[in-house]
């Protein structure tokens, strides 16, 4: 009995289509849905789902925490971000992880700093987490975040609206 699967990021739907299996990672582990299910609804953690579309093809799918519902052979994943395996340079991706420091942090920290690769956050939602820092460290996360921004075109004709939003949180205490 085949499944109706939809996977769907806050940005796009990421897969919309029938599956005979789906491998989810779920925060209590790996949950594996066929047709005829039990109806449940699933915390997901960051990790990767795979869909196994016919007898022999598996795709993965990153995902980046969120819920599951099934229900009467329907899989509804609502999640923060999402990528399939097929769209993601596994080279940079590897290269990224290679160089980051992740030593020390806890599983949790690991995860969030591996999502925000994946699906970063915004440059607002960046500049308000300075918010609570102290001066010197908001003024050095600040002009690394916006060098940073500008060296991956993220600001266009809004660079000096950037910049004024950039200096108020720096000068907020």
């Amino acid at each position: 009995m085949p499944l109706t699967v939809r996977v769907i990021a806050p940005d796009k739907t990421v897969w919309d289509s029938q599956a005979e299996e789906v491998i989810l990672p779920s925060t209590t582990g790996q949950l594996g849905i066929l047709g005829g299910h039990a109806p449940m609804l699933t915390a997901l953690d960051t990790g990767v789902m795979r869909v196994r579309s016919d007898k022999n093809t598996w795709v993965p799918i990153a995902l980046m925490g969120g819920f599951a519902e099934v229900d009467a052979d329907e899989v509804i994943i609502l999640v923060n971000g999402a990528e399939r395996g097929d769209s993601i340079d596994k080279e940079e991706v590897e290269l990224i992880f290679g160089i980051m420091e992740l030593d020390g942090m806890s599983d949790v920290g690991k995860r969030k700093v591996q999502s925000y690769i994946i699906e970063p956050p915004s440059l607002y939602a960046c500049l308000q987490s300075l918010e609570y820092a102290d001066e010197q460290l908001r003024y050095a996360l600040m002009v690394n975040l916006v060098d940073t921004v500008w060296a991956n075109d993220e600001l266009d004709s809004n660079e000096e609206e950037a910049i004024q939003l950039a200096k108020k949180f720096v000068i907020a205490a």
